[in-house]
């Protein structure tokens, strides 16, 4: 709005190299303001707080194909139970972490997620078709968590404190990334009995 204000300044308006700049400069201003709104939206998407994880991640995954190539495909089971919201963020971010590394770091053209609930326990399961993790870096990861930022580190810490754990197996044929919540317990069924004649 100040750049538009100044923009319609008479002063301003004769002046092409200044009227050329504030014009760059609100285009760039718009430019940002849509990358914003991109990057929370895939920080954490409106799906996941409306209509839980799995619609989430399918949304994130069709966007995150269109824009890297990388063909993901989904295993998820349309009856997953909604967990706490701790939870569901801390998979999504798994998912989101997974996907990156696998574009930036796997030469992967293809990627798997799959979600397996048991009775006390939700399983979600990335992997990829690469050449695997470099060496040395599972092995500095279990050593220090902070080497690694807040990437492997970072989403094993997450679980952890949810009472979830995260467990990393690669080699020259891929990478998994298999991260474990607790799942809540079932509510109870609340059932009428029936009041004793008097």
């Amino acid at each position: 709005m100040n750049l538009s204000l100044v923009g319609n300044r008479p002063s301003v308006a004769k002046d092409a190299q200044a009227l050329k700049l504030i014009t760059e400069s609100e285009k760039l201003a718009d430019q940002a303001s849509d990358e914003v709104r991109n990057i929370s939206h895939l920080l954490h998407p409106p799906d996941l707080d409306a209509v839980g994880l799995v619609a989430a991640i399918r949304w994130y995954t069709t966007r995150f194909s269109e824009r890297s190539g990388i063909a993901v495909k989904l295993n998820l089971p349309a009856d997953l139970c909604r967990l706490p919201q701790d939870e569901e963020i801390a998979l999504f971010r798994v998912a989101q972490e997974s996907l990156t590394n696998v574009q930036r770091h796997s030469g992967s053209k293809v990627a798997r997620i799959r979600i397996v609930q048991h009775a006390h326990e939700v399983d979600m399961e990335i992997e990829d078709k690469g050449h695997g993790l470099p060496d040395g870096v599972l092995r500095q990861e279990r050593e220090s968590v902070e080497s690694l930022g807040v990437g492997i580190g970072g989403m094993r810490e997450r679980l952890q404190q949810l009472g979830g754990r995260l467990e990393i197996t690669s080699g020259p044929k891929g990478t998994k990334v298999k991260a474990m919540v607790p799942r809540p317990p079932a509510e109870p069924v609340n059932q009428d009995v029936d009041a004793p004649n008097t």
